[in-house]
């Protein structure tokens, strides 16, 4: 729960930044409240006459809410992650939600990738992603254009993709066609403490799709 009462201070003192700079006599009471995501606590929110109601979910829990929340009219800022796909989003905006979904597009985090590469000189980057993504499409693409342009400097990068468990050919059982992130960093350290190599990898980019608790990232 220490990320969550830390979130709660943030929240309040941005929150509240706009009705500080209004010249009114007293501002009005604002009351934040951070819990963690039960079933239920929606209901219990809008029980309690809420206004706004702010979910850092997954995907599928956004849209839960979303269900609850729009029919009372209340705002929902949805920001899942892992993100949710445009087809989900394009559909609840046909319908008469309040839900407003905030997360980047897939060219908005490769430029975000690449300009953060080419800032900090990034000789050779390891970009690892969960599954096929246009984010990784994208990075390469905007590689191709900068090369085409005669950039400066062009940051290169390499892919691989990763799982959350090894997974081996159902041919060839002792073959790993997808090795977990682990496994994956633990081979570019042997391939670096080799004086023999010229492998300088400088960044590593990890790209999650599949929704996975992040206590297992962070262990």
């Amino acid at each position: 729960m220490r990320r969550f009462d830390e979130l709660s201070a943030k929240m309040e003192y941005y929150a509240d930044y706009p009705i500080r700079n209004f010249s009114l006599p007293s501002p009005p009471a604002l009351n934040i409240t951070v819990n963690e995501f039960t079933v239920g606590q929606v209901c219990n929110l809008i029980e309690r006459n809420v206004h706004v109601i702010i979910s850092l979910t997954t995907c599928s829990v956004a849209q839960l809410i979303e269900s609850q929340t729009s029919p009372h009219r209340i705002t929902h800022v949805a920001i899942p992650r892992p993100a949710c796909s445009k087809d989900s989003i394009d559909s609840s905006a046909l319908s008469a939600s309040t839900t407003i979904w905030i997360q980047p597009t897939p060219e908005h985090t490769s430029r975000a990738i690449y300009e953060l590469s080419e800032t900090e000189r990034a000789a050779l980057a390891l970009l690892l992603s969960d599954s096929p993504t246009l984010e990784v499409e994208a990075v390469l693409d905007l590689i191709l254009q900068a090369e085409m342009n005669n950039e400066k400097f062009v940051p290169y990068f390499t892919t691989q993709m990763y799982s959350t468990k090894n997974l081996s050919n159902i041919f060839y059982p002792t073959s790993i066609i997808y090795r977990t992130v682990d496994d994956l960093l633990n081979r570019v350290k042997n391939l670096q403490k080799q004086t023999s190599s010229k492998f300088l990898l400088t960044h590593i980019f990890q790209l999650q799709m599949k929704p996975l608790d992040l206590d297992q990232l962070y262990s």
